[in-house]
């Protein structure tokens, strides 16, 4: 029970420790600015790695929290979760200092252990904090936006990183095109159809990446499939 769970051992109330440490935010209420966190017992049994093969989402639909596979897990191996993936991009340091501040314990997964790999990986994630910064600044004209996008779309694909990062990469870019597509002439029909289409094929590719990490009954999937319907004619 919750009594078992992992407890810092601090000398805050009793249980409040051990509540903060294993939780899982539930739902936001943005006009409030405030959430919601719950305990979940088996979730909180998952461990951590900064390259996941699963991906834990709380489904306001079913008013719980999934846990779905993002990649191939063969039997007998264990299954992890990323506990801070919005710090997929960070230096080693910086995920495992972060960690340790939030969970109380220092990383040492396979992106983050000693090895012959650790130089080539730290580089790879530089690359991509570096084309995220200039994603997320916008200042880029629209072609290099989605050259950057498409950039850090493959880089992801070779560090092992998915969701949530491919499929936020692939909503910009569904909305880039269609972006695009507005802008053109309606009597241009064909070069209108072309951005319909990468638009579409974005978003598809977003909603392949969502189905898989959070369900199909997910509210992220039900609003790509309305992206992808705005752009059929």
């Amino acid at each position: 029970g919750f009594g078992a769970l992992t407890d810092p051992n601090t000398r805050q109330t009793k249980n409040i420790g051990r509540f903060e440490i294993n939780n899982f935010q539930m739902a936001k209420h943005e006009a409030r600015n405030t959430s919601q966190q719950g305990i979940f017992l088996k979730a909180a049994r998952f461990n951590h790695s900064c390259v996941p093969n699963a991906y834990f989402n709380w489904n306001p639909a079913l008013h719980n929290l999934t846990i779905y596979a993002i990649h191939g897990i063969e039997v007998g191996n264990e299954i992890l979760v990323n506990y801070e993936y919005q710090n997929a991009y960070e230096r080693r340091e910086d995920r495992r200092q972060s960690l340790q501040d939030s969970y109380l314990f220092w990383c040492s997964c396979v992106a983050c252990k000693d090895g012959p790999n650790l130089d080539q990986n730290e580089a790879l994630r530089a690359t991509m904090r570096d084309l995220d910064a200039r994603i997320q600044a916008g200042a880029a004209d629209a072609p290099t936006q989605r050259q950057n996008i498409r950039r850090l779309l493959g880089l992801l694909d070779a560090a092992g990183i998915t969701y949530p990062q491919n499929a936020e990469l692939y909503g910009q870019l569904a909305e880039s095109w269609k972006g695009l597509m507005q802008q053109i002439d309606p009597r241009e029909i064909q070069y209108r159809n072309e951005c319909r289409m990468a638009a579409e094929n974005a978003a598809c590719s977003r909603l392949d990446a969502e189905i898989v990490a959070v369900g199909d009954d997910s509210t992220e999937v039900r609003d790509t499939l309305r992206l992808i319907g705005s752009l059929r004619p």
